[in-house]
């Protein structure tokens, strides 16, 4: 068992290839934390399964420093008219953990790793009021930024001020579309839950 890690930056990066049944990562980050990135309640994104593949983690940068609670929830399909509340979504991670701040990277292993069978979608939202960072991308929303042999990252939408579009307070606008995880995806190769 091993875990190998790469840099994937742009759909037009080559492919890479993964042996059968190991531990992979798709790095969505460069590093750049001086323009395009914001720090909201949570991030909404898509991914889709180029073969079988198990979600395990995600690590992301985050605006605080502080221990700070952390949920992951995730829905079968698109996450498009299930922005308001729970509805349709599973919680699979929620806890109190030790932010990494903008340097140092908030490692969230999956307590419910997700399996998405090959061609299929799944949506995750992940949220803390710590704030996750997420970059304003130049890609629409629905839209692949990154990928490699096994999955591919959409872009999604920012929500703020509260956990779901519902919680907006006073009007405010709430959601921001066209943003990008901005972390790294831990997944291996199958679906073994």
């Amino acid at each position: 068992e091993g875990i190998i890690g790469y840099n994937v930056f742009s759909v037009t990066d080559p492919p890479r290839d993964n042996p059968p049944g190991a531990g992979a990562t798709l790095i969505t980050y460069d590093g750049d934390r001086s323009k395009d990135w914001w720090s909201t309640y949570g991030i909404m994104f898509e991914i889709k399964a180029r073969e079988d593949v198990t979600i395990t983690s995600f690590s992301f940068f985050t605006g605080s420093t502080s221990k700070s609670l952390t949920e992951v929830w995730t829905r079968y399909g698109s996450y498009e008219g299930y922005t308001a509340n729970n509805f349709g979504w599973d919680r699979i991670y929620d806890g109190k953990i030790e932010q990494g701040g903008t340097s140092l990277l908030t490692v969230v292993k999956l307590k419910t790793p997700v399996c998405i069978p090959q061609g299929e979608t799944a949506s995750f939202y992940i949220v803390s009021p710590g704030k996750i960072i997420n970059v304003e991308s130049d890609v629409k929303e629905g839209k692949p930024v990154a990928k490699d042999d096994a999955i591919e990252l959409y872009a999604g939408i920012a929500l703020d001020y509260d956990y779901w579009e519902y919680g907006c307070i006073n009007g405010w606008k709430c959601m921001f579309p066209q943003r990008s995880f901005e972390g790294i995806i831990g997944y291996n190769a199958g679906c073994y839950i």
